[in-house]
């Protein structure tokens, strides 16, 4: 399996950072945190991302708007978001949202 790169944009620093910091615990996973829609555009467009994960604090227009903008500039990326509720969780649907796009 290839390194996938991961994005997660998020207002609440250390929320982000927690997410980053579990996303990184896993095996082929990179995690690259944002916060706000304006350094997540910034990132997007520089690096290659195969996900974003929306934390909590986007709403839901800049979600829509994000969402159009990533697949813009990386028309095969997933988008989605996390609503919170533990590692298991956030693992389970970064797995489930690679394999419906595979």
């Amino acid at each position: 399996m290839s390194q996938k790169e991961i994005l997660i944009a998020g207002i609440h620093p250390d929320i982000v950072q927690t997410v980053v910091r579990l996303i990184n615990s896993q095996p082929n996973w990179n995690g690259t945190g944002a916060i706000g829609v304006a350094e997540a555009k910034a990132l997007c467009t520089t690096r290659h991302f195969d996900v974003v994960l929306f934390g909590g604090g986007i709403e839901e227009a800049d979600e829509q708007q994000l969402t159009r903008f990533f697949t813009q500039h990386h028309p095969k990326i997933i988008c989605l978001r996390h609503y919170g509720g533990g590692s298991g969780l956030l693992y389970a649907e970064i797995h489930q949202a690679l394999a419906a796009g595979s």
